[in-house]
């Protein structure tokens, strides 16, 4: 990765000239589209490990690391399509991989050259200590979750 006119310079192969380069669909996009190297039919309620072809080369930050993570895309969670959320660390060299379960009541097809998930390019703090300790309890926030807000 090197920065270049306030850009970061992610490297990438691909196994096959036929596979689809990684691309975004509008240059603000936070994510970029990754595509099906093969057509399959995807049973109601199965799920399956796409090996995209491609790998990426992500060399670590000096002060923080950055990691590529795999996620849904929206148009597919709509049609019942689940992409496992998955994190690609900046050491990992071999291929990219999804996991699609298909939530829906039908078969769908995916075609080969289909959106299937995207990736995005995200810095993580490792540079923190781990201590054992109390923690205290937030006067505004406190532990509620899992719906305290009335979201469910």
């Amino acid at each position: 990765m090197s920065k270049k006119e306030n850009f970061y310079t992610l490297v990438y192969e691909k196994n096959s000239k036929d596979i689809k380069d990684p691309n975004r669909a509008h240059s603000c996009d936070s994510g970029m589209d990754i595509f099906s190297p093969e057509t399959f039919k995807l049973s109601s309620l199965e799920r399956k490990t796409i090996n995209t072809g491609i790998k990426f080369n992500i060399p670590q930050h000096k002060e923080f690391t950055i990691e590529l993570q795999v996620r849904p895309k929206s148009g597919m969670s709509a049609k019942g399509l689940e992409v496992s959320l998955g994190t690609i660390d900046n050491q990992y060299t071999g291929n990219v991989h999804v996991t699609i379960v298909n939530f829906s009541n039908v078969d769908v097809l995916i075609e080969r050259g289909q959106k299937i998930a995207q990736i995005v390019m995200a810095p993580v703090i490792t540079n923190f200590h781990l201590f054992a300790g109390k923690v205290e309890e937030s006067p505004t926030r406190g532990s509620g979750g899992l719906g305290s807000t009335g979201a469910f």
